[in-house]
Order: C-alpha cells, then structure tokens, then sequence
C-alpha cells in the first residue's frame, strides 16, 4: 500500500510571495484517498495538477514541470526543506506567476523538488505561501473551489458555520504559518496539524505511549510504503478505531504510528503529537483561512471515518 505524506518545512533561502491579484471560482478532483488535486497556470503556461497542501510552508515544482517549462535556478543557493521523511538541500526557483483560474500570484520563490515517483497525479504543491494569499473554500459535493481576496469575501460567507481552533505556533524559530489544531483521541488531549497533503493521521510515538496506546498496535506487512516529498519509509505500527474529536466534530478511524524529522523543527519530537489528514475533511464543505489563522466546516453530524485501508 503506498500512502504520501507532504510536510515541509523550509528553512533557508525562501523569500515568499509577491501580491496576490483577482479571486476565483474553479473546479478540484480528488485522488484515490482525498488528496485536493486543481488546475494551475504557471508562467502563464498550461494549466498543470497541482496538489493543496497546507503541510507545505512553500510552493513546489518538481523537476519535470520544470525542465518543461524551462524554469531557471535563482542562482542563490538552495533551501533545506524539512519533510516527513527526510531533510535536505533543494534548489529553489522564482516563478513569474501561478495562477488557479484568475487568482493570480506574482513571483513566488519556489522549492525543485525530484519527482519521486511516476505514479503521482500532480507535477507540483501549492503551499501556504500562495494560500495565504486568499481564502480557500471547499465544496466537496460540486468538487468547486472558490478563492477570495479577505476584502471581497461576503460579510456572512461562514454563518452557522464551525471555526475550528487553529493557531499559529509562535514559539518557533521561524513563522511557518502551519495550521496547529487541539484535538482529542480517545478523550486525551494531543496537539495536531491539520495537512490538506497528507493521505493518512499519523501520530507519534511520545503520544502512543502517553495515552496508552502503545498496548493497542499491531504490526505491519512490508508492502505499506508512505511516500513523503522528500523521500520514503515503511511503517510498522498501527493502532485502529481511535475517536479522533476536533471542537465538536467527531470521527473513528484508524492510526499509523512513526516519528518524523520535522518534528523536531517543529518542537514536537518529544510531545505528543499528531499529523491529521485530508479525508478527514472529504465530506461536506469547509473554508481555510491561512493568514487569520481560521479554519471553518459547515456543520454536519461528524466527520468522515480516518481512510486507512488494509
């Protein structure tokens, strides 16, 4: 089974996003296990699949699109890029634009990533710098994303909505704008990010062992293989039908267990901590807001049941 898991962390060598131009109205499909796949114009060419991801502290372009489309070095060095998997140095690139229908984001200073695997369905990540950018809903029933400028969203766009309690951790060295959540698993209180580009939970091996959890595993077959953007790993551990509760919304599921080179960027290698995923939010429609920090769901019962299959 092959899962991918997008984190990244970066460091070094980024400088970020010019101003953001227009709103928009376009269409998204999803993979096989949720991941938010849209159109993306860059440089004015194409439009290419490029995955949401709000695990990604920066936009990426893998080096396929970019021999493609003939995307220079910046010729100032590289990035280190922190991923679920592994760190290391990365090219990075300055893109004239990207653009998701007519949202538009000039010069944006852009991760090279290789492009691990052929089996992927998209040749580059939107990250939070282009999400902080606009204000992102999703439809799930219409498979529509709307973008807005804060100025030109509608005064009641989220009434009777649920805010979510996100924040940005301003305790770390560098503001990464990630989306940290409080949730509860099982009743227990765990410290989470909340990752559009990641296609199972993963929790950590401090909180396995906090929350008893660790008397619960089973073992795993050697055919899983999690993919991350920077590299690959087989997990070993799994702990099934956890509760997982954020605010008021609800849903059971299943949970691998492994620890992760970013979480010690991210100060939580030895706290306990999970990393939350797409499916989770599959159902329904929800709204994220990077730079507030503000993430809504429309109300329903609870939320779709954590997909991991074996």
């Amino acid at each position: 089974m092959r899962i991918f898991m997008a984190v990244l962390a970066v460091l070094v060598g980024v400088a970020g996003a010019a101003a953001a131009q227009e709103s928009a109205n376009v269409p998204f499909r999803k993979t096989e296990r949720g991941l938010i796949l849209v159109d993306v114009h860059v440089n004015e060419q194409g439009p290419f699949p490029f995955l949401i991801d709000t695990g990604a502290t920066s936009s990426v372009i893998f080096d396929s699109l970019a021999e493609r489309l003939d995307v220079p070095d910046t010729g100032q060095g590289y990035a280190i890029v922190h991923g679920i998997v592994e760190s290391g140095e990365h090219p990075t690139t300055i893109l004239g634009s990207l653009r998701i229908g007519e949202a538009r984001v000039p010069a944006i200073d852009a991760i090279v990533l290789k492009s691990a695997s052929e089996k992927r369905d998209w040749l580059g990540i939107i990250g939070l710098d282009f999400l902080a950018e606009f204000i992102f809903i999703f439809r799930n029933k219409t498979e529509t994303l709307e973008l807005f400028k804060r100025e030109r969203l509608p005064s009641r766009a989220f009434s009777g909505w649920r805010r979510l309690p996100v924040y940005h951790d301003t305790t770390l060295k560098r503001p990464y704008r990630l989306l940290f959540v409080p949730i509860r698993l099982d009743g227990r209180k765990v410290d989470a990010l909340i990752d559009l580009g990641s296609t199972t939970p993963i929790l950590n091996w401090p909180a396995a062992r906090s929350i008893g959890f660790d008397r619960m595993y089973r073992r795993l077959e050697d055919q899983w293989l999690v993919e991350g953007a920077t590299g690959e790993f087989r997990p070993r551990t799994i702990i099934k039908d956890v509760e997982i509760e954020i605010g008021q919304l609800k849903s059971k599921g299943s949970l691998l267990v492994a620890d992760s080179k970013v979480l010690s960027e991210l100060n939580r290698a030895d706290t306990p901590f999970l990393i939350l995923n797409a499916a989770l939010f599959s159902r329904g429609e929800f709204a994220v807001d990077v730079e507030t920090p503000a993430f809504y769901v429309k109300p329903q019962r609870s939320l779709p049941r954590s997909i991991v299959t074996w």
